[in-house]
């Protein structure tokens, strides 16, 4: 896929308050496999379960990302956390967290139990038979989500079909993952635990499409549906996987460069590394180089919980105590930057500003409250103006209109349809 998630990723390094920066999508962590998504996908599909190359269920990629095979649902949700902390804390640049443990202690909380609600809600969908686990593509999913997967794994196609639904589109369902399109949305406007809405499916190949986002994993959006994949035309690097870039002059996406590889465009490069050398000025080329560990050369971007200092060196974000500023944020989701100084953040009953607050908590000012406090988060019938307010998360109101905690509900299967 494209890489301009890179550049939304620089434009959020700045900020000192945990965002995606922190997580993949939980991401739609990540249907059928019939869509037109990548070869290496419909390679997949193909394997043994619990396998990317069809070598068995012992296969050792699997097993050496995972600790062990995954056989339970709560085994795969586990080992996809542990990828998607082991990416974040390795490749999204300053992100939050100190460690890999750090991101799989907190990850729920800086993320206002967002994490916890979306696993409660895909488990209920496989108990009740709206969903399955789609073996193959989650074990591709697994290996191809980790620390040195920095520019291809966020949008990862098998990722994004994970998990297979039974929901025919335009039918009814209780969330994404029950729709069987390959990363359908479950279009709906209430939210209460059982709400329904409709199938809504992405775009296919050689339709029309509306942002880089609207076509079904493994295509791109350049008016129509495109492959993307490499050998097939481009005119812009949107145009390719994100493992590609596109070759203007040869009008084709090519493989990123091997590590060392000259490059005149940051995204000839891929893995850990950036093109860092490469001179606007004079034209002169880069190489491909690792910007992921302390120490690495750099121009102006780090990948991980790092930052370029002012010499092109990657070093350490600063810990508690240590000096810090608007562009250098502070190590670890329990500290911010006072302008200054790294600080802990607040806990409960201390006066807040926005996203002052430890993770797990929200400030009272979101709440319009003339005194504002850091909070926990809230059980049913209280008031709130989001869903990281509500311990269910699960809010009636939003920003401009407060609402109440809503509460949840491990069965919906005898809920009655609603009106999306």
């Amino acid at each position: 896929m494209g890489r301009a998630w890179v550049i939304l990723i620089v434009a959020i390094a700045g900020c000192s308050a945990p965002e995606h920066g922190a997580v993949l999508p939980d991401a739609p962590p990540l249907g059928p496999t019939d869509g037109p998504t990548d070869a290496a996908i419909d390679a997949a599909t193909d394997a043994a379960p619990g396998t990317i190359d069809g070598g068995g269920t012992g296969s050792p990629d699997l097993a050496a990302a995972c600790g062990a095979v995954p056989v339970t649902l709560d085994d795969w949700e586990r080992c996809y956390q542990k990828r998607v902390c082991e990416w974040t804390v390795n490749c999204v640049p300053m992100n939050p967290y100190r460690s890999v443990q750090d991101c799989i202690d907190q990850g729920d909380a800086v993320e206002g139990g967002r994490l916890a609600a979306e696993r409660r809600e895909r488990k209920r969908a496989i108990d009740e038979g709206r969903a399955a686990i789609a073996p193959a593509a989650f074990a591709r999913c697994l290996i191809e989500t980790g620390a040195a997967r920095c520019n291809t794994a966020q949008f990862n196609a098998s990722c994004l079909t994970r998990f297979t639904g039974t929901i025919a589109d335009g039918a009814t369902c209780h969330g994404d993952i029950e729709c069987a399109s390959p990363d359908a949305v479950c279009q709906s406007s209430c939210a209460d635990a059982c709400c329904t809405g409709t199938c809504q499916p992405k775009f296919k190949q050689g339709q029309t499409c509306t942002d880089r986002h609207s076509c079904e994993p493994g295509l791109q959006c350049h008016r129509t549906c495109i492959a993307g994949d490499i050998d097939t035309p481009c005119t812009s690097d949107r145009d390719c996987d994100s493992d590609a870039w596109c070759d203007i002059a040869a009008g084709l996406c090519k493989a990123d460069f091997a590590t060392g590889t000259a490059c005149t465009n940051p995204l000839q490069c891929g893995g850990e590394t950036s093109c860092v050398g490469l001179s606007v000025s004079s034209g002169a080329p880069g190489h491909c180089l690792r910007i992921s560990s302390a120490g690495d050369h750099c121009d102006a971007l780090c990948y991980g919980n790092l930052y370029c200092d002012s010499s092109g060196t990657c070093r350490d974000l600063p810990a508690l105590g240590q000096g810090c500023s608007a562009l250098i944020p502070c190590a670890g989701p329990d500290t911010m930057c006072d302008g200054t100084l790294c600080v802990r953040r607040g806990e409960t009953g201390v006066a807040c500003g926005a996203q002052t607050c430890l993770p797990g908590l929200f400030c009272t000012s979101e709440l319009n409250d003339p005194d504002p406090r850091c909070a926990a988060r809230r059980t049913t019938g209280q008031p709130c103006a989001a869903p990281g307010h509500c311990e269910s998360y699960l809010c009636s109101g939003n920003a401009t209109q407060p609402g109440t905690c809503l509460a949840w509900s491990d069965t919906c299967a005898q809920a009655a349809r609603r009106d999306p």
